[in-house]
């Protein structure tokens, strides 16, 4: 994976809209009173223009949600990359290597074996 610069780029958690409810099918069911109530939010929710999805209601992000998204997900691939030059260049291991450990996945680069666990 290259930088981040689409949505589609994003994991699938950072794509996901904001989470209003969640509505599980055998609380519809289990409760017949209650259940003609819960089918009647989620057709609501539909009706509103949300995204319902087995049983849950979600916001979809905005274009300005995403951006940040994507922001955020490149300074974290840009941290990732200059930590992954240093240790190139000077073979000194990285204090905080969560960024760069990310950066690696994501680019299918194989971790290199840390000094004092080689001994």
């Amino acid at each position: 994976m290259s930088r981040p610069t689409t949505p589609e780029d994003l994991d699938e958690y950072n794509r996901r809209g904001h989470r209003v409810a969640e509505i599980p099918a055998d609380y519809i069911t289990r409760y017949p009173s209650l259940g003609m109530h819960l089918l009647a939010a989620l057709a609501e929710a539909e009706r509103l223009g949300l995204t319902v999805k087995d049983g849950e209601i979600t916001i979809e992000l905005t274009d300005e949600e995403f951006d940040r998204k994507i922001q955020s997900a490149q300074r974290s691939w840009d941290t990732g990359k200059q930590m992954h030059d240093k240790y190139l260049a000077d073979g000194e291991w990285p204090q905080y290597y969560y960024l760069w450990d990310t950066y690696l996945k994501a680019e299918g680069i194989e971790k290199p074996e840390k000094p004092e666990d080689a001994a």
